[in-house]
């Protein structure tokens, strides 16, 4: 089934949070192709649909989200899309609607979109449970997405309940409001494990005390390493709080307190430093780091969020 080369208005419904423009149930073989939806709940809806791809696609004053993904949907992918939303830009949800499922939803490859939120408290990308015991994502990579934190309390990237085997690599997340760039974390589904973050940039977002860090991770045998945090104020720049956790080669370039790490609740943590306690491989300075083949840097990049 095929979508395409459509424009979707909802912009006129009085209550748009109840209203998707694209919707499918416990369907299978999906392409959505240069289609835009303006307002509405959903641009995307996708419950239980196996082997879905959106892309060259995009989605302007969601209420709730641009590409929405639950009731353990499966194999599916978003690349190359345009997100400006009040609340979430991408859901990969493992419950159902009812949240009492402890489904998980499987293979997932979210690359090269741009996500804009600009709601209190949304997320740009959420990798969750939110249903009982078990319900999460797996088997998911996120890379090279350009993502804009334009409220207080927005996290750029979250992932939480029992979700395993993610990867979240080479992605830009920027902000001027206090919020968090990446977050893993326990919901009612669980707990993470087996997730790598890599080569992540986050850039101009400040942490509230009670959030301790621009990227906090929690969750069980976590890789964090060579990922860049600029600018943040009265905060480590990493909080490492899990289990069995690596840490190596990662960097800051701002006002950080007295410390890179925040360990506090680690158990079984590695972290690579010098006999000097400091770590072995020396911050990135002048607010640029190497992604990949490109540098990205935080002077004379647009602000998203005007």
């Amino acid at each position: 089934m095929i979508v395409e080369n459509v424009t979707l208005d909802a912009r006129a419904i009085q209550e748009p949070g109840s209203f998707h423009s694209i919707a499918f149930r416990m369907a299978r073989r999906i392409r959505i192709n240069n289609v835009t939806c303006l307002g509405g709940g959903d641009c995307t809806a996708f419950e239980g649909d196996v082997d879905t791809a959106i892309g060259n696609s995009r989605a302007v004053g969601m209420a709730n989200a641009c590409w929405d993904h639950w009731e353990s949907s499966s194999s599916v992918r978003v690349i190359n899309t345009s997100c400006d939303t009040n609340l979430y830009g991408i859901l990969f949800t493992g419950t159902n609607t009812a949240e009492n499922d402890p489904g998980v939803a499987k293979g997932g490859v979210f690359s090269y979109n741009r996500l804009l939120v600009r709601g209190h408290a949304g997320a740009a990308l959420w990798l969750n449970g939110l249903g009982p015991f078990g319900s999460g994502s797996s088997s998911v990579v996120v890379a090279h997405n350009d993502i804009s934190a334009c409220h207080e309390g927005n996290v750029g990237i979250k992932i939480s309940g029992s979700s395993s085997e993610i990867a979240i690599l080479n992605n830009l997340i920027s902000g001027k409001t206090f919020g968090q760039g990446i977050v893993v974390s326990n919901d009612s589904g669980g707990r993470p494990s087996n997730v790598v973050l890599v080569a992540n940039v986050v850039d101009g977002l400040i942490a509230k005390p009670i959030d301790v860090a621009p990227i906090s991770v929690g969750g069980d045998n976590v890789i964090v390493s060579g990922n860049f945090v600029y600018g943040s104020f009265r905060s480590p720049a990493y909080w490492l709080h899990g289990n069995h956790q690596k840490a190596r080669q990662n960097s800051f370039n701002g006002n950080y307190g007295a410390n890179i790490y925040e360990t506090s609740g680690a158990k079984n943590l590695t972290i690579n430093l010098d006999k000097l306690g400091r770590p072995a491989d020396p911050p990135i300075h002048e607010g640029q780091v190497n992604i990949g083949s490109a540098a990205r840097s935080n002077t004379g990049r647009p602000d998203n969020c005007l």
